[in-house]
């Protein structure tokens, strides 16, 4: 296994906002997922470094309302086991590798988090922190499901209780009782 060159060493959310909308109705929707990052070194060594991301995710106009208006605020701190990397490459291992780090982890949060809501658990889209330009491409609509919809899932069958003796007792067969 390779030795990783950016390590996290801890992550936490200073802000975490859900609000299931009330005027949602169950099926496609679209949603607009905003990101904000900012990276910068602590002030302590210069040799551990922060990266935070926020998440905005509101309903896309034009469409359907979307279940959810989300905001998290993700912070994370980061090291880098060779010192030899250059500020160039550090930034952007931080940019790409620290800013997706914490993206999976807000999608996770919040997958676990809207499971609980009225309208079922929502997962944020994979995105690319790799900058190669504007893109305007489209999402494609979302849609709230039951977990199960696409899913043969079999029938659980209840095995038959068998009865147990009392530890030191014995029944005697026959006896009534």
């Amino acid at each position: 296994m390779l030795k990783p060159q950016l390590l996290l060493e801890r992550s936490f959310f200073t802000r975490v906002e859900i609000a299931a909308d009330p005027q949602h109705k169950p099926g496609r929707f679209g949603l607009e997922v905003k990101t904000t990052q900012t990276i910068g070194s602590t002030p302590q060594d210069g040799c551990h470094w922060i990266v935070e991301i926020s998440i905005s995710v509101a309903g896309k106009e034009g469409m359907p309302v979307a279940p959810y208006r989300i905001n998290l605020h993700c912070v994370g701190t980061f090291a880098f086991s060779d010192a030899t990397i250059s500020d160039v490459e550090k930034e952007r291992l931080l940019a790409v590798t620290g800013a997706s780090i914490l993206y999976s982890q807000a999608r996770e949060y919040l997958l676990m988090l809207t499971a609980r809501g009225p309208w079922g658990p929502l997962q944020l889209p994979t995105v690319s922190f790799i900058d190669d330009g504007p893109s305007d491409e489209a999402q494609p609509p979302q849609q709230v499901r039951e977990p199960a919809a696409d899913y043969n899932i079999p029938k659980r069958v209840r095995a038959k209780a068998t009865p147990r003796k009392a530890p030191g007792k014995s029944r005697a067969k026959g006896s009534g009782g």
